[in-house]
Order: structure tokens, then sequence, then C-alpha cells
């Protein structure tokens, strides 16, 4: 017959177990939460969404030199660039890392020109509310053919913007768009979606 000091040394002993047990369980828990922080805290930028900052004067007076604005990069694997979006681009193949910020106006297929404040495709004029004044007459261009995989970019400011009118960057394929901006995060008090 056991006395009680055997048994208290046994649920004692119990009930050290079971404390380790759920230490153990929520340790295991604690790195499985930890390994998931640090993959989004990889992966989301790399794949999903990414922060860019305006340089230059290229996109006034709709985005302005340091504001800060968030994009997405899911929807240019799964959709096609649309008219107006505004994305970020890789504008030569052999830099990398070199980002433009800049609005889509011609999509594959489409003829391209601009006469004097006019922007054309395929012959019909159309709005251009971007457009932060009229252009220079000297930056007249085309008419222009895009190819199968190609897309006509400007910069809102078209007076002061490095785009596809320039022979070194051109028409911009579907595999250098890089995400779709989607809002401006900073300054705060100009915290707003992008259209």
């Amino acid at each position: 017959m056991r006395d009680s000091h055997s048994r208290d040394l046994e649920e004692n002993f119990d009930k050290s177990k079971n404390r380790a047990d759920r230490i153990k369980v929520a340790l295991g828990e604690l790195m499985i939460y930890a390994v998931i922080f640090i993959l989004c805290l990889f992966l989301v930028p790399k794949f999903i969404c990414c922060k860019y900052t305006v340089e230059g004067k290229s996109m006034e007076s709709n985005l302005k030199q340091g504001q800060q604005l968030l994009g997405e990069k899911i929807s240019y694997l799964v959709t096609e660039p649309k008219r107006f979006d505004v994305a970020v681009i890789q504008p030569y193949e052999e830099q990398k890392d070199n980002y433009f910020v800049k609005r889509v106006i011609g999509l594959p297929g489409e003829t391209i020109e601009i006469q004097g404040d006019e922007l054309k495709i395929d012959g019909k004029v159309i709005e251009d509310a971007y457009k932060k004044e009229p252009m220079h007459e000297n930056q007249s261009f085309g008419p222009y053919k895009l190819g199968k995989d190609e897309y006509f970019v400007l910069g809102d400011n078209r007076n002061c913007s490095i785009d596809s009118r320039q022979e070194d960057i051109g028409p911009i394929p579907k595999d250098r768009f890089i995400a779709k901006i989607f809002i401006r995060v900073w300054p705060l008090d100009h915290l707003n979606l992008i259209r």
C-alpha cells in the first residue's frame, strides 16, 4: 500500500509532465507562427505587394516626387495591363533594378500617334484626362503600331517624362510590368486610391 507521500510525488510528477507537454506544444506553435511571419516578410514583397517611391516629375500633377505608393503584383500575372493603369515598369531590359512609374496608354496591336496636344489611338482622338498640361508642339510622335505584346506608356507630365516615346525605352513588353499601383500611402494627407 502506497503512502500519501508517494501519491503526492506521483501527482506532482504528472502535473510537471503535463506542464512540460503544454510548454512544448506552445513552443511548437510559436515556432510555426515565427516561420509563417518570416516567410510573409520575404514572400509578400517579392510576389504580392511592394512599396514604391515616386522619383522625378514625370507623373505630376497626379503623383509627386517622394510620394510613396503600394503596388500589387498579382494582377499582371493573371490579366493584361489596361489603358490608364498606373504601373511600375522595368524600362530597360538590361537594368533589372531600375523601375519607372508610368501610365498605360496604348495596348497591343494599336497605333499610337501624338500630334500637338492630341493623343490618337487607331486614328481616333482619345480623352486624356491625366495629362498635366498641353504638350509642346515639338513632342509629336508616331504613328507607331504596337506589336502583339507591346504596351505604350507615358508619364502624366508629358513635357517632362522619359517614356515609350524615347527610342531607348520604346514600347514595354508585358513581362516588364512589375506591379499595378493601387494606393498612395505617403504623405498621409494625400492617402488615396490610384485609378
